[in-house]
């Protein structure tokens, strides 16, 4: 069962070898098919009607032949019927009878001779007696069979091939040339050899597939082989034809005819099984080479899912599979990297906050402190001291906020108040400030410390050192499912390059840059790098160049604890 699952495995149309190899096959068989399709459908009938055109004009060019030679044979037969001597010898008038046998004899060996196919001849007189240079038993008895067809014959001549050794024989009756065409005086025999036929019949017949017949008006065979009959008929092409008695037929086998296209269809089948033989090698070997890179990438990847980071894969290549074998080894190497990375992370995010439970001083403590110097400036009538502490207090309490990142726009207003109050009575700096904020935005949730860093940066580099009326003014409005949030102050503004540059500087994210989170220019970066890491949109800022400078922060709508726990 195990090695019918593999094999099941190897055979699977999801490889990618298997895929190749379809497709090649598929490809080569569907061409040689289309060639075979060509073949059967084109070259077949073609060759039908060719062979079909020369069988006709072969039995017609065969008979013509065939006639031809008959005439000749039958002008033989009339010269030597009305030969004179022939003619007295049958009438009983020549008086040397001594000799009369030994004058036929070389009668008859002259005409032999003067034509080769002419292979004996003889003469019956009115009595049936034969003369002739070779008389033997088996022709008299030929000669006695066939006395009757001549009396039916009524003078024409008479075509056979009943004579013994095979040969052809044309016999006709002599008539009297001298005083009555109706007298029979006798007849002649004249036997052809068959060969004489055989090869004019070849001559003609030029191609050997080919087979012919000729036989009497009766049926008899004269020449040639037998004819199918029956079924066999319809696998073959006949021609007849029929001339001076004699009908002939030549043919053809099916097979033979389309033999030029069933040599194409084996030659096909061949290129077939070899072509396919060496198509699925050569694209078992195309496809071991593709697909061998791409197994070993797989097992590498496999190693590198149970945590073998090391899984490299070796290239020794220089195609696309070597591309993305590369290109797995430097993800490999990214993916070591970043673990590393968050690994040195996390060591660090874990020294930290042992430091901060190190440096941590206890709340509760810092604020009771906090009250008692209150209580002191109040006794001792120092007002500005008592505020001071009073507003740095409330500073703490809210910048703690128990540990939370999300806090209500009421409480990030209070921040920036005590915290604006702390630098008023600090600097002794006369400067303005303007919350404008309707009450139903006040429960809206927002980052922790968003706005106190764009205050302090209006304060610091906005309104010191410039206009003595100086305000800072914070607004907010809801648009639909955003809340917009405006700082805005009327100090010295920016240049259009200092504008960029400070856009500039906002966009930086190295560590370098972050280390104290509320530096000036820094904490407005701080602030916008949050705002694109939780809102995905960071401050748009505005300025000109003693007009004063304007920060927009725009963010959800959320004013609910369920909004706010999805936010988290």
């Amino acid at each position: 069962m195990k090695d019918l699952r593999r094999w099941k495995k190897r055979l699977s149309l999801k490889l990618l070898r298997n895929q190749i190899i379809l497709w090649f096959v598929g490809v080569i068989v569907l061409l040689l098919s289309i060639l075979a399709g060509f073949t059967v459908l084109a070259l077949k009938p073609y060759l039908y009607d060719t062979h079909l055109e020369q069988i006709n004009r072969t039995v017609s060019l065969l008979n013509s032949q065939l006639s031809s030679q008959r005439q000749t044979m039958q002008t033989y037969s009339i010269n030597i019927l009305s030969d004179a001597t022939v003619q007295k010898f049958l009438k009983g008038e020549l008086s040397e009878t001594d000799d009369i046998a030994n004058t036929l004899r070389l009668l008859m060996m002259r005409y032999t001779e003067f034509d080769p196919d002419i292979h004996l001849l003889y003469l019956v007189d009115g009595e049936g007696n034969m003369y002739g240079n070779n008389v033997t038993q088996s022709a008299q008895a030929y000669v006695h069979s066939t006395l009757k067809d001549l009396e039916e014959s009524s003078g024409s001549a008479i075509w056979s091939t009943n004579y013994p050794g095979g040969h052809v024989v044309m016999y006709r009756v002599i008539h009297d040339t001298t005083y009555d065409l109706n007298q029979d005086i006798g007849a002649l025999y004249m036997v052809i050899n068959r060969q004489s036929f055989d090869e004019n019949c070849k001559r003609v017949l030029l191609d050997q597939h080919l087979h012919y017949r000729v036989e009497s008006a009766d049926g008899k065979l004269i020449l040639g082989d037998d004819l199918p009959t029956g079924t066999e008929t319809k696998k073959y092409l006949i021609s007849h034809a029929s001339a001076n008695g004699w009908n002939l037929s030549v043919w053809i086998a099916e097979n033979d005819v389309y033999a030029p296209a069933n040599a194409i269809l084996s030659v096909l089948v061949y290129c077939l099984v070899g072509v396919l033989l060496m198509g699925v090698c050569l694209t078992v070997f195309i496809s071991g080479r593709l697909t061998q890179p791409l197994r070993e990438l797989r097992h590498a990847m496999a190693r590198a899912g149970q945590g073998n980071l090391d899984a490299n894969v070796g290239v020794h290549r220089e195609d696309e599979i070597a591309r993305l074998a590369r290109a797995y080894n430097e993800m490999l190497a990214d993916t070591k990297r970043y673990i590393q990375q968050h690994e040195e992370n996390q060591r660090r995010q874990k020294e930290l906050e042992l430091k901060t439970l190190q440096y941590q001083i206890n709340p509760h403590f810092l604020y009771n402190t906090l009250d008692s110097i209150h209580m002191m400036a109040r006794r001792s009538g120092n007002g500005e001291i008592s505020q001071m502490v009073l507003s740095l207090s409330a500073l703490f309490r809210l910048s703690l906020a128990g540990g939370r990142d999300i806090v209500t726009l009421e409480d990030e207003l209070k921040y920036i108040t005590y915290y604006l109050q702390i630098q008023h009575i600090r600097f002794q700096e006369e400067f303005r400030w303007q919350i404008d904020v309707p009450d139903e935005l006040l429960p809206c949730r927002v980052m922790k410390f968003l706005l106190q860093p764009l205050v302090e940066n209006s304060l610091t580099h906005g309104l010191r050192g410039g206009n003595e009326d100086g305000c800072i003014r914070v607004s907010a409005r809801r648009e639909q499912d955003q809340l917009v949030i405006c700082v805005k102050d009327n100090g010295i503004g920016m240049t259009e390059q200092q504008l960029n540059d400070l856009r500039i500087r906002i966009e930086r994210t190295g560590e370098d840059d972050l280390k104290n989170p509320f530096a000036g220019g820094v904490g407005v970066r701080n602030v916008h790098q949050r705002l694109l890491l939780f809102y995905g949109k960071g401050l748009d800022i505005q300025s000109d160049w003693e007009e004063g400078t304007t920060i927009t922060i725009t963010i959800p709508f959320l004013a609910t604890q369920q909004q706010k726990e999805e936010v988290q």
